[in-house]
């Protein structure tokens, strides 16, 4: 289990905190399907603590994209969560609907980030929580599932691999 953040550079941003918990609401619940799921080698506790790591980043305005990339073997299932908050999302769909007994029980985890900005409040918080920087986002071309949007603030889900 590792995570992983990158960067970018983007203009201006608005959402308020209320906007920002009512999406990852709906992201945490996908949080807690993987922890129903039962993987092998995943810690829970890990898994509870990195989200509320990328919801810390969310809040300080600097989450671009997550992604969770599961692996077992050569098979590869991402889901990545594309931030925007300028309000060009307006689609607010039901959260869940992701088949995670389709992921090997033994599947690995690796969570990655791009921040679209670095702060360093956030690089010091980052850094006492363990994440490295040299995740790779690999998620790009995944289908479009499902997007969790309130006011000025959503998230588009996509999938890749064999759900």
């Amino acid at each position: 289990m590792t995570a992983y953040s990158t960067n970018s550079l983007s203009g201006t941003r608005s959402a308020t905190d209320a906007n920002i918990r009512d999406v990852f609401k709906k992201i945490e619940d996908d949080f807690w399907a993987i922890r129903t799921r039962g993987f092998s080698s995943i810690d829970l506790n890990w898994l509870k603590s990195t989200f509320e790591d990328i919801q810390y980043i969310a809040l300080k305005r600097e989450l671009e994209i997550a992604e969770l990339q599961f692996t077992s073997g050569n098979e590869k299932w991402i889901v990545r969560y594309e931030i925007d908050d300028i309000g060009s999302i307006q689609r607010d769909n039901e959260s869940g609907g992701i088949r995670f007994m389709s992921v090997a029980a033994n599947a690995n985890i690796n969570i990655v980030i791009r921040r679209t900005k670095k702060t360093q409040e956030t690089n010091d918080y980052l850094s006492t929580r363990g994440w490295g920087n040299n995740g790779s986002l690999q998620g790009e071309n995944g289908e479009e599932d499902r997007a969790f949007s309130t006011g000025n603030y959503s998230a588009t889900r996509k999938l890749t691999g064999k759900w």
